[in-house]
């Protein structure tokens, strides 16, 4: 069991990276599409295939860690007792759910025929519903998973919108950026006010009690999220109010100091995903004690 402990935060992590690489892009791509011209749209496009193989790849090891936690070591993974079990956990289903939707996303062309849309869509949706099959979301049914989904779409298109932003910032011309930077921050105020309200209710509801945030690990863990996720709220303040509007005026430093924030707003998000993988498969709920 000792190596699964140390390997589903993990799978976890890089499961989340590839969420929200995937996904994120897509709903950047969803939002902004007729502000960019075809090479930063080909550019998206090449950002949301490397996040969507990563995800590929990381779901179906996904589904192979199910029954080789069941088994307790690495060898369970192809023990076909194991293998028989696992087919009704509804962590295998999830887990069946995320590769699906992960291929859908790659092999759909990014394209803004309805087809295409609606197929893109549709799978952006099995991945967001398989967080909200199995764990944590669970626990107060429709309510916490309602919450989840306004969560992660929240994320989504917070996240989702770092790595297309910072390829904006390598090309000369800073038009484009200034007005995606623009509108990306006015939408942000209502999605980072959505993601912060369902995230904040639905902890609430895991701990229960205010106090287990300070005697549980759990609790440690969940504060230290949030200081992180306060951090990061602050720096998209800074963008929005400071750097984005002086994209025209000395504009190569601005892009250049914009750049820099973004650098440092995507390691604190893979200091989040960290810390969220630890609170999924590692640590306890309070109230379960």
């Amino acid at each position: 069991m000792e190596i699964w402990i140390l390997l589903n935060p993990i799978i976890k992590f890089f499961l989340y990276i590839a969420v929200f690489g995937s996904v994120g892009t897509l709903v950047f791509i969803s939002h902004f599409h007729k502000l960019l011209k075809p090479a930063q749209l080909d550019d998206c496009s090449k950002i949301k295939n490397k996040f969507t193989k990563v995800g590929v790849l990381v779901s179906f090891i996904s589904i192979l860690s199910i029954p080789g936690n069941m088994s307790g070591d690495l060898m369970g993974i192809i023990d076909i007792n194991m293998i028989n079990l696992s087919f009704d956990t509804l962590a295998l289903k999830s887990s069946l759910l995320l590769f699906t939707g992960f291929i859908l996303i790659y092999y759909l062309p990014t394209k803004f025929k309805k087809i295409f849309f609606w197929g893109n869509t549709t799978a952006v949706f099995i991945i967001l519903f398989a967080f909200i099959a199995i764990g944590h979301s669970t626990k107060g049914g429709i309510l916490t998973q309602a919450l989840v989904i306004i969560h992660l779409i929240g994320l989504s298109y917070w996240i989702g919108a770092l790595l297309p932003l910072k390829g904006m910032c390598n090309i000369p011309d800073f038009k484009e950026l200034k007005t995606v930077g623009h509108m990306f921050g006015k939408y942000a105020i209502y999605y980072i006010l959505a993601l912060l309200t369902a995230g904040l209710i639905f902890s609430y509801i895991l701990i229960g009690d205010i106090s287990t945030l300070f005697n549980t690990m759990y609790g440690n863990v969940l504060i230290i999220k949030f200081l992180f996720a306060i951090l990061l709220i602050s720096l998209g303040a800074l963008n929005k109010l400071f750097l984005v509007p002086k994209l025209d005026i000395n504009n190569g430093i601005s892009i250049r100091k914009l750049k820099r924030s973004i650098n440092v707003e995507i390691i604190i998000v893979l200091i989040i995903f960290f810390l969220t993988s630890l609170l999924t498969t590692s640590l306890t709920l309070p109230m379960s004690d």
